[in-house]
């Protein structure tokens, strides 16, 4: 299969369904970025799930100049951190 940069192009001309690829591979390192922040196996679900959509609709912001497995890791630990202030909260 092609790497993420061909992906993401595909998926920028109206390839959407190419997006799940995009899950499918990065799916176990987010995972793992969120299990550091939370134990519970249905949150990291949770926030796994708003991990990808955050990412599916900042897109258009992803620039290119890293990797995108990096700009991923970075929207999924600010979700854990953003889950983390609102448990703290309560």
């Amino acid at each position: 299969m092609s790497d993420d940069a061909e992906l993401l192009a595909r998926i920028r001309k109206g390839a959407t369904d190419d997006f799940a690829e995009i899950v499918r591979r990065h799916q176990a390192r987010v995972f793992a970025i969120l299990y550091r922040y939370e134990r519970d196996a249905h949150r990291v679900e949770d926030l796994a799930q708003e991990t990808f959509v955050k990412a599916w609709r900042a897109l258009p912001q992803f620039d290119g100049r890293a990797p995108f497995e990096h700009w991923l890791s970075r929207i999924a630990t600010h979700t854990a951190l953003d889950h983390l202030r609102r448990e703290k909260r309560r």
